[in-house]
């Protein structure tokens, strides 16, 4: 099913048995996509697409820091300014072991969390890739 709004901005799945941060927390992204009933299922891949680009770019933001910088100010800036812009949707996890919690706690489900996964093992490679080939 597609999303549906409870009125206080923020979307839920009908029938939700648990608060998601992808549906209970995105209040800024609920605006985003505008639904009807017979494009829900593809407004939802995109909306999970575009929280995926949002952990791999999070993901990459603070690899590539760490790589390049190293000193403990600038990573935790970079990590706290990251966490800031993706609160809403995603979470701002950046790390496979924080959605790994947030799936054993039914937070996300299995397939947001290996879309989630997935997304921040392209974000680590790629910040690799630039640090070593580019940088």
């Amino acid at each position: 099913g597609g999303w549906e709004s409870k009125g206080d901005g923020r979307a839920r799945r009908p029938g939700a048995k648990h608060k998601n941060r992808l549906n209970g927390g995105a209040a800024a992204t609920s605006k985003l996509f505008i639904m009807s009933d017979d494009d829900s299922a593809t407004t939802e891949r995109k909306q999970l697409a575009l929280f995926a680009l949002t952990e791999a770019l999070g993901t990459f933001l603070l690899i590539s820091v760490i790589q390049t910088n190293g000193h403990t100010v600038p990573i935790a800036v970079t990590l706290a300014a990251a966490v800031y812009f993706a609160e809403k949707t995603t979470g701002g996890q950046f790390n496979p072991a924080v959605t790994m919690t947030k799936l054993w706690s039914k937070e996300l489900d299995r397939h947001q969390a290996m879309v989630f996964i997935a997304a921040q093992l392209a974000g680590a490679f790629a910040a690799f890739y630039y640090a070593t080939e580019v940088a």
